[in-house]
């Protein structure tokens, strides 16, 4: 599958793993939940303002640029193995789950996601990481 037909408002859970999608745009799709996008090709995509996403799965990709910018109720991100050297995550408060190894990423703002129970971001290329003082996260770097 190379590209996404029309998504139904009630589907809230999409499960597109081991495709060849590489362009995707969610911007219609404010009731999906849950995304397993992981071992495509995309290298763009485009999520909703303020959806309802929850869980996002978009590992094993070629995204450069993640933007979850109102993404207000994301609470698990795994979006290892990807050639990321920019993300935005600043609205996601209730992140708890972040898996950002093996990408490209420099620095890491994390300030803001005060929920965040474990993070992993090694084999990265991080000079500057700013996270929320939170003893009980769990850090791998």
């Amino acid at each position: 599958m190379s590209e996404l037909p029309p998504i139904p408002s009630t589907v809230n859970t999409l499960n597109l793993e081991k495709n060849c999608l590489t362009c995707l745009d969610f911007t219609d799709n404010a009731s999906l939940v849950n995304i397993n996008l992981s071992f495509n090709k995309i290298k763009t995509i485009t999520f909703p303002n303020e959806s309802k996403l929850e869980n996002i799965y978009i590992d094993h990709n070629n995204l450069e640029n993640l933007d979850l910018k109102n993404q207000y109720s994301l609470v698990n991100l795994e979006a290892q193995n990807n050639n990321l050297t920019k993300i935005n995550i600043s609205d996601s408060y209730k992140l708890k789950f972040l898996n950002l190894d093996y990408n490209k990423l420099a620095s890491l703002d994390l300030s803001r996601q005060e929920s965040l129970i474990e993070l992993s971001a090694h084999h990265n290329m991080i000079t500057d990481l700013i996270l929320h003082n939170h003893p009980r996260m769990k850090k791998s770097l």
